[in-house]
């Protein structure tokens, strides 16, 4: 039975090659949307923050979790594509927004209030926007499994 499907839709000019080629460019499509949203998703909140600053610091835990959850996703992307130099540098954003466990426990934590905190937030606006020129990631078990 299975060599007469596999006739048939030879007839039709689809082999089960065709169809694991179309099947994994489908998912490399998927994993470059999904990162792109990813990115975007983390720009539009930084600066949603940045225009609403004067109460940016009653929403920083919100923002810290969306800016974290992205700049891991970009870091593991970025590792896929073997650009380790911006793996390393999200992986960084990510400990510096990190809500869970804010950074510099020994010194007051990172408040989004200050000169200092937004340019903090411009240059990571600037990292999530340059990393939208990362080529795309290849498809590999390990980030097929989104």
């Amino acid at each position: 039975m299975d060599t007469t499907n596999e006739a048939n839709n030879e007839k039709r000019g689809i082999s089960w090659h065709d169809w694991q080629e179309r099947n994994r460019l489908q998912d490399l499509h998927g994993v470059a949307l999904r990162a792109k949203l990813t990115k975007w998703a983390s720009i539009v909140a930084l600066l949603l923050a940045v225009v609403f600053w004067n109460r940016a610091a009653d929403y920083q835990a919100v923002l810290g979790f969306v800016v974290c959850v992205g700049a891991v996703r970009v870091a593991f992307l970025a590792g896929a594509v073997r650009r380790y130099d911006w793996a390393s540098l999200f992986i960084g954003i990510a400990l510096l927004y990190n809500p869970v466990y804010p950074p510099f426990a020994l010194v007051p934590p990172f408040a989004l209030a200050g000169r200092v905190a937004f340019l903090l937030v411009i240059a990571t606006i600037a990292a999530f926007a340059l990393s939208l020129l990362l080529p795309k990631p290849r498809l590999t078990p390990a980030v097929a499994g989104d």
